[in-house]
């Protein structure tokens, strides 16, 4: 009988500890569907979740970004911090179907588009670049209607892109006794020769009047360990040439933001919208000068001058220029817009006609033709201008150039 009864009070806590095991696996498996962080290398949660009745909306990233899965280039958890935070980013492309937004880089092919849409879905057009870079791209058929929003750095795009204004990160330090030391010359950092803003002819014609240094593959000194590691030298100089690749409105890049953290004075040559932007006096527009000899003079002036060369450096006592002002808020990053947008109801029906024509022929591009004393100069200058005007009808219908 004491046997029997061992026997039955041994089962009973096997039986006991199994029911256990069992009850614990079950709630593992429940915080693993229920309550578990998506990641957006790990959809399998979400995807329970949304079946469930989950509002997360997906925006899912179509294609690289320069070869790269986009999460190289921004950060998915970033959304995370946005004042409407219900979006999930992925670039799984399994979860097509449950996507609200689908993003499309440069670098996506007509033959790699996803073969069905919903018509809660918004395709979203994503570019950094300026026009220059992908002429002619876009005028291919499957593209004619085919997105609902644009997210450039064009400040009539449907979201901002903020990616270059996260370089304004403003060094507030430096005095005046370090900045008398510097070099009186300038400093260049440029790897994209003969770009379309004709910046290495008025780099040329500078040069000839005041000293400056270029660091890259167009210049006369190198850096061997990369860009970022050169701009350390921007300690030794008094002047930087923030020189755009290309002049197209709004087009601004991290050329002009990077200067700010460091003790150095930008001179801009672009079409961004500098003064709302930056610190005011702050920067030098080469707009502001009628050559670069008169450039030159000026950049003579301040150097001979401390006094006025200080007055640029003033903008450092004041604590609301170390953020991009509110119109730009940094805390409304550009995947807060675009999260915003994909939960307004209804849904986004409309398409771009012509994306082509929205990103090129409406770009407000030009090449410039520095003016100058010299006729060789303008002879090169309108030379320059015929070339590119030559290469650029093969994209634009002849009218455009009238």
């Amino acid at each position: 009988m004491a046997l029997f009864i061992t026997f039955c009070q041994a089962f009973t806590l096997r039986r006991l500890l199994g029911l256990a095991i069992v009850a614990l696996l079950c709630l593992f498996l429940v915080r693993q569907i229920f309550y578990a962080e998506p990641h957006h290398g790990h959809v399998e949660p979400l995807r329970r979740m949304m079946a469930l009745g989950d509002t997360r909306k997906v925006i899912l990233f179509w294609t690289k970004f320069f070869g790269d899965d986009f999460s190289t280039h921004i950060n998915f958890d970033v959304v995370n911090s946005c004042p409407v935070h219900n979006c999930f980013l992925t670039s799984d492309r399994s979860y097509l179907h449950d996507s609200t937004a689908v993003v499309f880089h440069a670098d996506l092919e007509a033959t790699d588009l996803p073969l069905t849409r919903s018509v809660n879905q918004s395709f979203v057009f994503y570019l950094l670049e300026s026009p220059f870079k992908h002429l002619g791209r876009f005028r291919q058929q499957p593209y004619k209607g085919y997105f609902n929003l644009t997210w450039t750095y064009r400040h009539d795009s449907d979201v901002l892109a903020t990616y270059y204004m996260n370089s304004y990160q403003p060094n507030l330090g430096g005095d005046r006794a370090s900045r008398a030391k510097k070099k009186n010359k300038a400093l260049a950092l440029i790897s994209n020769c003969q770009a379309p803003s004709n910046r290495d002819l008025y780099i040329s014609e500078l040069l000839q009047y005041f000293p400056v240094d270029v660091i890259g593959g167009c210049g006369n000194k190198t850096c061997p360990r990369g860009e970022w590691e050169c701009t350390k030298q921007f300690s030794e100089y008094r002047f930087y040439l923030a020189f755009e690749n290309a002049l197209c409105q709004d087009y601004l890049t991290e050329k002009a933001f990077r200067a700010f953290s460091h003790d150095i004075l930008p001179i801009v040559l672009g079409q961004g919208n500098y003064n709302a932007l930056l610190p005011p006096n702050s920067f030098l527009n080469v707009a502001d000068f009628v050559s670069p000899k008169k450039l030159a003079e000026h950049l003579h002036y301040l150097s001979r001058n401390p006094d006025e060369y200080e007055q640029h450096f003033k903008w450092k006592q004041f604590s609301e220029h170390s953020r991009i002002p509110v119109a730009y808020n940094q805390d409304r990053t550009d995947i807060c817009q675009l999260c915003e947008i994909i939960n307004r109801v209804p849904a986004i029906q409309s398409t771009y006609p012509d994306i082509h024509d929205w990103w090129v022929t409406q770009a407000r591009c030009y090449v410039p033709l520095f003016s100058s004393a010299q006729k060789t100069r303008n002879l090169r200058s309108l030379l320059t201008l015929i070339t590119t005007i030559i290469f650029l009808r093969k994209y634009f219908s002849y009218d455009y150039f009238i």
